[in-house]
Formats: structure tokens, C-alpha cells, sequence
């Protein structure tokens, strides 16, 4: 268990606020509120892709792609972002679509500020909800006569990475750009999600006191954590139990160590 502690003023927490430090500015505005309280914090894990090392060669077509993945997730999450990789000479323009599993379009972004080569990355406006289980496609265009990613029978043994499944037919393609992938094979086209679970994989409290050696001050205790960093979202609640009206979002690392921040 981790336990940070750190004392401080208003005044010293307005100052560190000033000088980069997020967690003493929302210590300061809940201090002006309360004198104790707890916040319940819930951790969420990074978002997971699918791909990681995997490597791939290039192709060359004549005729203009829409080339895919099919995957599931085993825990409940949302699709935040859709990833591909570029392969040089795929000169694009390039965009990303979510489909489920009839072929539904749920999601469509254009990528934007891409790099030579190499994973480019590009976050949805309205993340999509993603069932425990769900059969979905991403999918991103290829242009004609350029190149693109692709492991011939790359899939052939499926993947797992994380809570994200593919099958060994998770490939998916179609020779007309922005419509459904319907033809399923081996082949990874290096097409992915940005995948974040709903699962909470951490827990703790900040515990927010009057210091009795510091008139005016207060102490503030993290409680409960294993070492980090996360991603915190954070909640004021009364006695009751119930969040009030004074409680403010934001987000936080947390230290990976158990020193208190300077």
C-alpha cells in the first residue's frame, strides 16, 4: 500500500498551482470548501492496441483498398482512437472507419498530420462504446497505385493482446474504398483500435485534514495505491456519501514512488 502525505496552506498550494502543480490547486479549492473530506479515486489503464511489435512488408496494388481488422474485446470498453500503419509511398489521403459486426458504420475520422511511415494515430470526436464479447471491424482506406502494410498470413494463428481478439480470419478487406471489409482472410493489413476498458484496475483515497501544527493548513494523505502512473479521475462526496455540487474533474498522474511531490 502507498501512502503520500503533504502539508500545506492555501496560499503554498495557489503557488505550486502557479508553478505546474495541478494536485495542490484542487487540494487549495476543496480545502476552501471543506475542512475533510475523502476522494475516490478509480484508475483507468492506458489505451491498448492490438499491434505491437509486428512487422510488416510492403504490397502494391493498382486498385484502391479498404483494408481491415476484426476483433473483439473480452471486458467492456470504448474505442477512443483508430491506428494503421503507413507504409513509405502510401501517400493517402487516409481514413479511418468503426463498423459492427453487420456492417454498421459507427465511426469515421479522416487522419490528419501524418508522418512518412510508420503507426499513425488518430482519436475518434465521440469515443464508441464497445460490448463485452462484440464482433467489430476497423478499418482504413489504401489509395490506388501506392503501397501498403501487410504480413500474408500474419493472422494465421490469431492474436491476443491484452483484453483485444483476433481470429485467424481477422483480416478483412474490399476493393472500394470507405465501404465494409466483407471478405475475411489471414492477412494482417496492420489496421488497429485505441482500445480503453471500462475495468478499474486501481483504487485509493486522498484523504484532505486540518493540520493541527499549521493553523489554516492541511494535510493531504493518498491512500491505497500501487505505483504508477495512472490516469485519476476525481470526485468530491459529503458524509452521505453523495457527490456535491463543489466537486471538480480533472486529471492527474500519480507518482510512481511513494515520495510526496516537492
Amino acid at each position: 500500500m502507498k501512502m503520500l502525505t503533504r502539508r500545506g496552506t492555501r496560499d503554498d498550494a495557489t503557488a505550486r498551482a502557479t508553478a505546474g502543480a495541478e494536485r495542490w490547486s484542487l487540494v487549495a479549492l476543496l480545502v476552501a470548501v471543506v475542512s475533510l473530506a475523502t476522494i475516490h479515486i478509480h484508475a483507468q489503464a492506458p489505451g491498448i492496441s492490438l499491434f505491437t511489435t509486428q512487422v510488416p512488408i510492403a504490397s502494391t496494388s493498382t486498385l484502391a483498398w479498404e483494408l481491415g481488422t476484426r476483433l473483439t474485446a473480452d471486458v467492456p470498453g470504448r474505442v477512443i482512437g483508430i491506428r494503421f500503419y503507413k507504409w513509405p509511398g502510401d501517400p493517402g489521403p487516409h481514413v479511418g472507419h468503426l463498423w459492427s459486426a453487420s456492417g454498421v458504420l459507427r465511426a469515421e475520422v479522416p487522419f490528419d498530420h501524418e508522418t512518412a511511415a510508420g503507426w499513425q494515430q488518430q482519436l475518434l470526436v465521440v469515443p464508441i462504446v464497445m460490448a463485452a464479447g462484440a464482433s467489430w471491424t476497423v478499418s482504413v482506406n489504401a489509395v490506388e497505385d501506392a503501397h501498403f502494410a501487410v504480413s500474408p498470413g500474419g493472422l494465421a494463428a490469431g492474436l491476443i493482446t491484452g483484453p483485444l481478439v483476433t481470429t485467424p480470419t481477422g483480416g478483412a478487406s474490399i476493393q472500394a474504398p470507405g465501404r465494409f471489409p466483407l471478405t475475411r482472410s489471414a492477412h494482417n493489413y496492420f489496421r488497429d483500435v485505441v482500445f480503453l476498458p471500462d475495468v478499474v484496475i486501481a483504487s485509493g483515497t486522498i484523504t484532505i485534514a486540518p493540520d493541527p501544527a499549521a493553523p489554516g493548513g492541511f494535510t493531504a494523505t493518498l491512500n491505497g495505491f500501487a505505483a504508477g502512473p495512472y490516469t485519476l479521475s476525481l470526485s468530491l462526496t459529503n458524509a452521505a456519501g453523495m457527490i456535491t455540487t463543489t466537486a471538480r474533474a480533472i486529471s492527474m498522474p500519480l507518482p510512481s514512488t511513494d515520495k510526496a511531490p516537492e
